[in-house]
């Protein structure tokens, strides 16, 4: 071939190529380049076409559905991130050519690591395994974590969808999730809610470090979503009838409970500091030397972050754990949840027969009681009497419904316990309310709601087209809980008279102390008020 004959081919070549390259589809950029189930991503550039069946996009090799395109022109696409963890290269597909790749990643992978300056010689070398499971046993080894916890501690990262900032979920003391503390090495249980992020040790000295850890899947998926922040208040206020110098009057007020789907943000205000900012669960407040015709008001604000728990393809197997904490506190039996008694017992036997799947035997027990309680919206229960009442009446309200399932529950062998709290309605008024969890290895607490199951709703709630399946290891973010189990108190003063409240919204013993000094009083504990919602 001449040189001119090869100066033309390589000519026309040359423009084959360029036309081809013009017609290309390129991504010039995304917008954000990190991002959560839910979130809207922007991918801008050229050639993208019309958006024709032969056009299409891809996360990570995987092709959203058509629903989750919002938008589709020559130089912008916007498309909705249909579920967690969809991270990789995104490339463009118009017309059969493919464009160069841009990487996304999902928010929830990127580890951030803590601003606080790392203290000397506090150092993390390894975590083991790196792969969690709630209630998992996890042993961190390093230096400098101290001979003794004291008020050291153990932060992961909180499992939700849909917030832009890292959360941090310490380790749960009531889940007995601190096995040893050494200067070299911490053995520590997974928190329910951990996810996919960092393991965080902080001393009490305030210095940090930190190590990667990620959300093993395998026995199903449980995902905390559709996140508000509620201003919410209470209140009570006292009025002193007839005191003698000196006294002293305790109040225990409870507070949202902290779970894997719950987290209290902050305490916008108090009109009194309490004695005990947090005593398990409740604010302690303290008035010394009241007097005749005193009245005293107590009043709380503060914004708690609500999730709603979704769970999906559930594979549980039927070996569980048993030196995990919540089999020694979530299977006894109490007054209120009488899981040894004869008449429990024979019925959980009865439900769940040869089953030895803890899932499916949860399963049984809620579908039996969905199908033979008649349940009513009001409450009408007595405070220690109430499980057994509706196995022999098969009537029941919420309260006795939820104990009656975690009395059946810890009879078959299932850590169960209840949980008390409001509602949220239509109309961001409130109505107490009570429901229910159990636990599942590698999963964690499921929480079960059989008054919403049966349909017996609160007037102002407007239910799930689905809710006589849904309430069964799901719930919505309208429910907040101010106690998680049974909040069980020991007095300040063994010497003072303790005052119990039923039907509230925590399942506490006590709520009010006096001493001898103080004879008669009157006091009055306000509802739960929502002051504004704010969506995550």
């Amino acid at each position: 071939m001449t040189r001119t004959a090869l100066g033309v081919c390589t000519l026309i070549i040359g423009f084959f190529f360029a036309a081809c390259a013009e017609n290309m589809p390129h991504i010039t950029g995304i917008s954000p380049k990190f991002g959560s189930e839910g979130d809207i991503i922007t991918i801008s550039g050229s050639n993208f076409g019309n958006g024709s069946d032969r056009s299409y996009l891809t996360i990570a090799g995987e092709r959203p559905t058509a629903s989750t395109y919002l938008l589709w022109q020559d130089d912008m696409i916007k498309v909705r991130i249909a579920r967690p963890g969809m991270s990789g290269l995104v490339y463009v597909f118009a017309e059969g050519r493919q464009s160069n790749g841009v990487l996304f990643r999902d928010r929830a992978a990127i580890p951030e690591i803590p601003r606080t300056t790392t203290g000397k010689g506090l150092t993390i070398s390894a975590i083991t395994p790196r792969q969690l499971l709630p209630g998992g046993l996890v042993t961190i080894t390093g230096s400098g974590f101290g001979a003794a916890r004291g008020g050291a501690e153990v932060t992961f990262t909180w499992n939700t969808s849909g917030r832009t900032e890292r959360q941090e979920l310490p380790v749960s003391v009531f889940e007995g999730g601190y096995e040893s503390w050494g200067e070299r090495e911490i053995r520590v249980r997974v928190p329910d809610g951990a996810g996919s992020g960092i393991a965080v040790v902080k001393t009490e000295g305030g210095a940090q470090a930190a190590v990667t850890a990620e959300l093993a899947e395998g026995r199903g998926r449980k995902i905390m979503r559709d996140g508000r922040d509620y201003l919410i208040s209470f209140s009570t206020d006292v009025t002193i009838q007839e005191a003698a110098v000196p006294n002293t009057f305790y109040l225990a007020m409870p507070l949202p409970v902290q779970t894997a789907s719950q987290r209290i943000t902050r305490v916008v205000s108090r009109s009194v500091e309490p004695f005990v900012a947090d005593h398990q669960g409740t604010a302690l407040f303290q008035f010394i030397d009241v007097r005749p015709g005193d009245n005293r008001r107590v009043s709380v604000s503060l914004v708690t972050s609500v999730y709603g728990v979704e769970t999906s393809g559930v594979q549980p197997t039927a070996a569980q754990d048993t030196s995990l904490a919540v089999y020694k506190s979530c299977l006894a039996a109490s007054p209120l949840i009488p899981a040894a008694d004869s008449a429990i017992v024979e019925k959980a036997a009865s439900i769940t027969g040869r089953e030895r799947n803890p899932y499916l035997k949860a399963q049984l027990i809620f579908n039996a009681l969905v199908k033979e309680l008649t349940i009513a919206a009001a409450e009408p229960w007595t405070a220690g009497a109430s499980a057994l009442a509706a196995l022999r009446t098969g009537e029941a309200g919420p309260a006795a419904a939820s104990l009656l399932f975690c009395a059946l529950s810890r009879a078959a062998g299932i850590p169960a316990a209840p949980l008390a709290g409001v509602l949220v309605l239509d109309g961001q008024t409130t109505a107490k309310h009570y429901w229910a969890a159990f636990w599942i290895d590698g999963l964690g607490w499921l929480p079960v709601d059989l008054a919403l199951a049966a349909g017996a709703a609160p007037a102002g709630w407007t239910l799930r087209p689905d809710y006589a399946l849904w309430y069964f290891a799901n719930i919505d973010n309208r429910h907040i809980a101010f106690s998680f189990g049974e909040t069980v108190l020991s007095p300040v003063d063994s010497r003072s008279r303790v005052i119990s409240r039923d039907k509230e919204y925590a399942l506490q013993n006590i709520w009010e102390e006096v001493s001898d000094g103080i004879v008669s009083y009157s006091s009055l504990w306000s509802g739960v008020t929502i002051e504004g919602v704010y969506y995550h």
